[in-house]
């Protein structure tokens, strides 16, 4: 079945390390897919990182691209909503990032 991927601007402070974005996103998709059988994460990636012109001095903007991919049928888009919604709200809880 067809992968979905959805592309996040993420913005936090400057200290923040990518990677410890991308171990939070990682972890946050496994208890979302525990309550979604069937739905996985295929890939998680970085794809941008920027701090400069438009951006609040002390943050940063980190761009991650999730790929959900569901073993028995075409995900839909509320049901990837809801994946993603739970990172976000991980990704909110643990380092107090918003959507750029």
């Amino acid at each position: 079945f067809p992968e979905v991927r959805r592309d996040l601007a993420i913005m936090v402070d400057s200290n923040v390390a990518a990677g410890d974005l991308v171990d939070c996103a990682r972890a946050a998709a496994g208890q979302a897919i525990s309550q979604a059988v069937g739905s996985k994460l295929v890939n998680l990636v970085v794809f941008d990182q920027y701090s400069g012109e438009g951006i609040d001095p002390g943050k940063q903007s980190i761009g991650l691209g999730l790929t959900w991919q569901h073993s028995e049928h075409t995900l839909k888009d509320d049901e990837v909503n809801a994946l993603t919604q739970t990172v976000l709200d991980a990704l909110k809880q643990r380092f107090d990032a918003s959507l750029r």
